[in-house]
């Protein structure tokens, strides 16, 4: 194959590895040519590294099928996964959380106000990022969580719910704005917190509130 006629589907057989040789060399050197080809591998190797976690297993073929249909550019607009497809049934990845940095000499304790964040679905740019903050409220402590989604598509409608770790049934819920912001007010304790967009669903585990 030359440089010209490296299509798509090459491109993410390469990038999960399924072309050896001097195919492999080839598609190589057209990446040096071509940046939209390589962020396309890059996007893609992304894509699956986050959904093999840690345990190294190889993912669903039909996620791995789904994630190529995702970043193929051959398929009208009209017919590629919407976001909700796109996140239906993952769980969240935690990136950052406050409470993890080094805290100040004379300073550790409990915290009473921290902030987390999630990517949500690395192919669209999907995260959510949360502020805790402990408030003092009649009848006792609360926490209040002010989140936003961000993704670089549309989000649309979103139905935030905050249920009890490991179990589905929601707490709270509330309906995030336009920006995919929202605010939840909480008792201490471990919760999930699950996002639900028209068709799609994903899962934000472990967040602990003490």
């Amino acid at each position: 194959m030359s440089h010209s006629q490296i299509t798509h589907q090459q491109l993410i057989a390469y990038a999960a590895g399924e072309i050896r040789g001097a195919d492999a060399e080839r598609v190589r050197a057209h990446l040096e040519r071509d940046a939209d080809a390589a962020l396309t591998v890059h996007r893609y190797r992304l894509a699956r590294q986050t959904v093999l976690g840690d345990n190294g297993a190889d993912p669903p073929t039909e996620v791995l099928e789904r994630a190529r249909s995702i970043f193929d550019p051959t398929v009208h607009r009209a017919d590629r996964q919407s976001l909700a497809e796109c996140v239906d049934g993952l769980i969240a990845q935690l990136i950052f959380d406050s409470r993890a940095q080094p805290a100040t000499v004379g300073l550790r304790g409990q915290a009473t106000s921290f902030q987390m964040t999630w990517r949500l679905a690395p192919e669209t740019g999907m995260e959510l990022d949360l502020q805790a903050e402990l408030t003092d409220a009649p009848g006792g402590q609360r926490w209040q969580l002010v989140g936003q989604v961000t993704s670089r598509d549309p989000i649309g409608p979103l139905t935030v719910s905050l249920c009890h770790a490991g179990s589905s049934s929601a707490v709270h819920s509330v309906d995030a704005d336009e920006r995919g912001s929202f605010v939840l007010r909480v008792e201490p304790g471990p919760y999930d917190l699950h996002l639900y967009l028209p068709g799609g669903h994903t899962v934000v585990p472990d967040i602990r509130l003490s």
